[in-house]
């Protein structure tokens, strides 16, 4: 009945998409009785967790809008106010040893447009340079933010980024190894 209604607005040009959900395999096999048609996913994604893996099966019939970028807001340097997005959600700062890989990987990029500066560059290139991505969801906490982002975006679309995104996941796997 969702998944109905849901493609019926997409025929008038609404695209209403779906998030959370529990059960994907249920909607896959629901997808099927619409060819042709793309559900819009909302899935968080970041370098510490991506619901992307779990929602995997929907992929033939789903277009991902990923949400999340800045890992609830971890930081590099490890110094969180009381009142850190990361601390008031329950979550416990990263470990040591992936904060300390990603401060000397990006110590170690060469200084061109698509070198992330901060977490949120590093968040942005993690969701661009995902092929499974089909739309990134911004949550800025002002407009200095959203225009950082953005000519960030823009920087990853002018380059491609390819080169520095598969840098960042060799760093991320080396980091969980």
């Amino acid at each position: 009945e969702t998944l109905e209604v849901l493609h019926e607005l997409s025929r008038t040009g609404i695209r209403a998409g779906l998030s959370g959900i529990k059960y994907p395999a249920v909607y896959r096999e629901a997808l099927a009785s619409y060819p042709g048609w793309r559900l819009p996913l909302e899935a968080k994604h970041n370098i510490l967790q991506s619901d992307l893996d779990r929602y995997a099966a929907l992929a033939p019939w789903a277009d991902f809008y990923v949400y999340g970028l800045n890992a609830g807001g971890i930081k590099l340097d490890e110094s969180y106010r009381k009142d850190a997005s990361l601390l008031a959600r329950g979550g416990r700062p990263p470990a040591e040893e992936v904060s300390r890989r990603l401060s000397a990987w990006l110590a170690a990029r060469d200084p061109s447009s698509v070198r992330p500066r901060s977490m949120n560059d590093i968040g942005l290139l993690y969701a661009y340079g995902d092929s499974r991505v089909g739309g990134i969801l911004l949550g800025p906490s002002n407009g200095e933010q959203l225009a950082t982002s953005l000519a960030y975006l823009a920087a990853l679309a002018r380059d491609a980024g390819r080169e520095t995104y598969r840098s960042l996941r060799e760093c991320l796997a080396d980091a969980s190894a």
